[in-house]
Formats: structure tokens, sequence, C-alpha cells
């Protein structure tokens, strides 16, 4: 217990400090095989939430993810779930989906782009403005339990991009499972 907790909070560090470029486009892979490619310039903002379906602390966030979606669709942003766990299958992550009632797709990345964005644990939330800058980067608010959070960081974030404001706190602390990746 006590290697997963270290591991979590090194992990956490890591994303902190973890710089990426702009982003002109990302390409994701859609259940059925096909790769879909999704560029900043098309939306307000971007947001790239990495999740698991094996993950504990990520699947927890399957409402919240669902109503941020529904409530930023109206602005024009583009919520992009995403799994990048190379141990998962698509079953396991559909089956996910199907389970939490998410409305919206659930990706799949071999890594690339967790490895563009910086990202090494889910969840991890990345917001990206219509130029491709990262203007977010961590957790999606600062507790596993909805009705304990008190700092809705990706909400305040998101505010701000589609208000066309600076983030107030552009760069947070990831706690949750470490992404295995093939890359």
């Amino acid at each position: 217990m006590y290697f997963v907790r270290l591991l979590s909070t090194f992990a956490s560090a890591l994303c902190v400090v973890g710089q990426s470029p702009e982003v002109s486009a990302l390409k994701l892979r859609k259940m059925d095989g096909s790769i879909q490619e999704f560029r900043p310039s098309e939306s307000p903002a971007m947001v790239v939430i990495f999740v698991s379906a094996a993950c504990p602390m990520s699947t927890e966030y399957s409402e919240r993810i669902i109503q941020l979606a529904v409530d930023y669709s109206r602005h024009g942003v583009r919520i992009l779930v995403t799994n990048s766990n190379q141990n998962e299958s698509d079953t396991e992550v559909e089956k996910q989906r199907v389970e939490a009632h998410l409305s919206i797709p659930i990706y799949r990345d071999d890594g690339a782009v967790a490895k563009i964005l910086g990202a090494i644990a889910t969840p991890t939330a990345v917001v990206i403005d219509r130029g491709g800058v990262t203007r977010y980067f961590g957790m999606i608010d600062n507790s596993r339990n909805p009705a304990r959070a008190t700092k809705h960081l990706l909400r305040s974030a998101l505010d701000s991009v589609v208000a066309g404001r600076a983030v107030e706190i552009p760069r947070t602390k990831v706690m949750g499972c470490s992404i295995k990746s093939a890359l």
C-alpha cells in the first residue's frame, strides 16, 4: 500500500511539471477501429480526460464527466474521454462506458496522445484552447467523493477559457492510477 501511495505521489509531481507543445491535432482510435482526428481550432476548447476501466478513482468520476459534457456542450466545448491503458481491452473499456452510462464515446490511445500532453495518471484533465495551447492540466476536482468536492478546478478552467480569460490555476497535481501505455 505504501508503494502505491508513493508511486501516485511521484506520478502527480511529474504531471505538475509536465510541459506540452502547442497541439494542432490529436488522433484517437474509435471502438470500431477507425481513427478520428480532432483539431482544437474547431471549438472554443477541447478537453481530453484520461480514464481507466480498472482504476477505482477514475471510474468514480464517470457521473461528473457526463455532467461536464452536458453543461459545456452548449458552449461548443469538445470533451474527449480517452483510455491510454494498453493492459485494458476494448471490451473492458466499452463495458465501463455502458456501465457508467456515458453517452459520449471513450476513445483509445496507444500512448502517443498521453505522451504529447504529459498525462501519466488517471483521471487527468487537459484543456486545450482554440489556438492549440494547453490552458489547464490536472484534476477534475479535489475529491473522489463528489459531495466533498470544494474546488471544481476543471469547471473553473473551462469557464475561463470559454470567456476568453486567463485560467487562475493552470496546473494541479493529479492523483490516481498510472497509465500503462505502449510508449
